[in-house]
Parts: C-alpha cells; sequence; structure tokens
C-alpha cells in the first residue's frame, strides 16, 4: 500500500518513455534469422538428416494415398496383407528413430563418401545406429538408405538391417535377437508400396 502512495505520474511518465523508446529500437532492428531446434540442440545438422527425409517420404505416401503390400516372416511362418489406409508416419518410424544427429554423437562417427554415396560409421558399442548409408542418383536426388542397429546387454543382443528403397518403392527390415537362455529369433518384414 505505501508503494502505491509513495508513485509519482512523472515517474510512471519516464517508464513509459523508457519502454516506448526500447520498442522503437527493436522494432528498426535487423530480423534474426529463425533456427531450427535441431540447430538450437546440436547446431546446423552435420550428418544426413534421416529423420527429416522420413516424414517428407512419410508425407509424400500419405497424400498419394499409398497402398501397402506388408510380408512378415516369423518362425517359420509367412504373413502377407494389403493395407489401404497406412499410418505412413507409423510405419516407418524405425527408420526416423535410426537419425544419427544428436548433439553428444557429433564426433563419434566417421564419414566416407563418394559422389553418389555416404556412409556414416560409428565404432562406439553404445551408439544404436552402428551405420548409415545413403546413396544418390547423378542429380543428387535420394534412392536409397541402409542402416544398421545393435544393441543389448548381458541379457540379449538385438541387430537390425533396415532399408528404404525410395525407387524401388519398397522397404525391409531384418531384425535378429538372442536373448540369453532363450533361442535366436529373427523376424523379417518387407513392404512395396
Amino acid at each position: 500500500m505505501q508503494l502505491i502512495n509513495e508513485w509519482k505520474p512523472s515517474a510512471c511518465l519516464r517508464l513509459m518513455g523508457f519502454f516506448l523508446g526500447l520498442g522503437l529500437v527493436f522494432a528498426c532492428s535487423e530480423p534474426v534469422e529463425e533456427t531450427s531446434k535441431l540447430d538450437k540442440v546440436v547446431g546446423p545438422k552435420t550428418f544426413f538428416d534421416l529423420k527429416g527425409f522420413i516424414v517428407s517420404e512419410s508425407d509424400y505416401l500419405s497424400e498419394s494415398n499409398a497402398v501397402l503390400e506388408k510380408e512378415i516372416s516369423f518362425k517359420g511362418k509367412k504373413e502377407r496383407k494389403t493395407i489401404e489406409q497406412v499410418e505412413w508416419k507409423k510405419e516407418l518410424s524405425i527408420f526416423a528413430n535410426s537419425d544419427i544427429n544428436k548433439a553428444a554423437w557429433l564426433d563419434k562417427y566417421v564419414v566416407d563418401s563418394t559422389a553418389n554415396f555416404v556412409h556414416y560409421k560409428t565404432a562406439s558399442p553404445k551408439i544404436k545406429t552402428q551405420s548409415l548409408k545413403v546413396f544418390f542418383d547423378g542429380n543428387k536426388a535420394i534412392t536409397k538408405v541402409e542402416i544398421e542397429n545393435s544393441t543389448g546387454n548381458g541379457l540379449y543382443d538385438s541387430s537390425e538391417w533396415l532399408e528404404y528403397d525410395k525407387v524401388g518403392k519398397r522397404y525391409s527390415i531384418r531384425r535378429n535377437q538372442k536373448v540369453v537362455f532363450g533361442d535366436f529369433e529373427e523376424i523379417v518384414i518387407l513392404g512395396e508400396f
């Protein structure tokens, strides 16, 4: 209550003038370039943007109402089905989840490249995505992505080989898993669209 009584109109006008002047300074300054959320975390993308590529492919497949012919092989049995209403982001999420653009991994990958190929490889067994290969055509358009994932601990070892073939309009997922005191298991998923 005492602060309100001590407040003088001239101080209020000076304060308003200060903020008005400050607003004018910022309003006339150059706009700041926006950065992506990933750039704020790790800086500019250092590696191939796998997640962005898969999201773009998912959007394209959704917009074009692509139908999926999917075959799953597990324990000697095969099942094939046609899916007309596909949730492509969910269907291809295993690929997007193999993205290697993480701040902690900036120095963990070795890059080998040619005109039509880029290969990212790590020697760290702690990183799930051990290898990412991106293939391009003569126009630098992406044609295929191959991924090798590996995880494990004292109880299990799991390996995945993923391939997304944009030109061939198909993908494949092969996953092997060995659990201590359990059997070796393999599942293979093939998708054509």
